[in-house]
């Protein structure tokens, strides 16, 4: 579910490029007509109270999408926005088109640098080794670290006479616990003395860098694996994907990175392989960290002079929503701006 934060970004960029004031008070029949029924009575309430709650944030965005409808085309006489932001992507989507003005889709990011979602299994095993995303997969700690997961496990549960009527192994809580189970970890964790906290620090710690190594051997092997075999252009084309934030169209990436305010011209997947190659890609466990966090170099090569560009990530694999919550997700950060990289031009 979008944040207000989130859906307040993309409308008031939607508002710039209509050039409509967002703080007028517009007749739902004006709002149908200009967002073309996507924008509902309760969405644009809760957007007019929001806009307010951070006007110098969300008047920035407003100007974002102002210059870009003063630009020319496609967006200059445009009349109406739709606004696809609130609706769940597909699994395989990798880019979430937000708006779409003029048959041109734009994605909106607001000072944020995760550049994917993913569970640590697509990340590390599906996306590599060219196959397509799964859900309900093992708890990645569990099929890394299984060891090292227990150990943590058991220092927690043996620590508190409250957490002897769970299972004294690991594999079997997971299965079994509830969310009330788990909040209970929680809670103790929270009461730890100094003491109790280095030592699970210690062993976390541990756990972590553990998984850490193990999924980028399982990275690299898998990739190393695909790009020999008959899938090597469909895992390109999907490490494209992912890591640019490229699909089979182009669109517009706009918002504010780096504290600098940004629109950007993003190539269709074939343009991209027409003009430019992958070189080489590697996965590292970065150890300095007190959580799983998986270093990624792309190296991709232009056609016509063979000057490389090296671009830097890192995925960090942890709880979501708490310690022993479930499982791990894996986000993608860059450690980049989008206007550094060569292949996206200003518009």
């Amino acid at each position: 579910m979008p944040s207000a934060k989130t859906e307040a970004s993309e409308l008031s960029v939607a508002f710039g490029i209509l050039r409509l004031d967002p703080t007028t008070a517009y007749t739902q029949d004006e709002i149908n007509r200009f967002f073309a029924g996507s924008l509902t009575p309760e969405k644009y309430a809760k957007y007019r109270v929001e806009y307010q709650r951070n006007l110098q944030l969300y008047h920035r965005l407003y100007n974002v999408g102002h210059r870009m409808g003063m630009a020319g085309k496609p967006f200059y006489q445009a009349k109406t926005v739709q606004w696809t932001g609130p609706h769940q992507q597909a699994t395989t989507t990798s880019v979430a088109k937000d708006l779409l003005v003029a048959n041109t889709p734009i994605s909106v990011k607001t000072e944020s640098n995760v550049v994917a979602n993913l569970s640590p299994s697509n990340m590390m095993v599906n996306l590599p080794g060219g196959m397509a995303p799964s859900s309900r997969e093992e708890n990645w700690f569990l099929s890394t670290r299984p060891d090292e997961y227990q150990d943590l496990y058991v220092f927690v549960q043996a620590m508190r006479s409250e957490l002897q009527d769970l299972s004294q192994d690991v594999r079997t809580f997971e299965k079994q616990a509830s969310r009330a189970d788990r909040k209970r970890i929680q809670k103790i964790l929270k009461e730890y003395s100094p003491e109790e906290k280095s030592e699970f620090t210690r062993r976390y710690r541990k756990l972590c860098h553990g998984v850490a190594e193990s999924s980028a051997a399982i990275f690299n092997e898998n990739l190393s694996t695909s790009l020999a075999s008959r899938a090597r252009r469909a895992v390109l084309e999907d490490l494209s994907r992912w890591f640019f934030r490229l699909d089979a169209v182009p669109y517009i990436l706009c918002g504010i990175d780096d504290k600098e305010d940004f629109s950007l011209g993003v190539p269709d997947l074939t343009s991209w392989f027409r003009e430019w190659e992958f070189a080489d890609v590697v996965a590292s466990p970065d150890l300095n960290r007190g959580q799983s966090v998986v270093d990624f170099i792309m190296t991709c090569r232009k056609k016509d002079d063979l000057s490389e560009q090296r671009i830097a990530y890192h995925a960090e694999i942890r709880w979501s929503h708490g310690r022993f919550s479930g499982s791990p997700e894996s986000k993608l950060y860059k450690e980049f701006a989008w206007r550094d990289l060569p292949f996206l031009q200003e518009c």
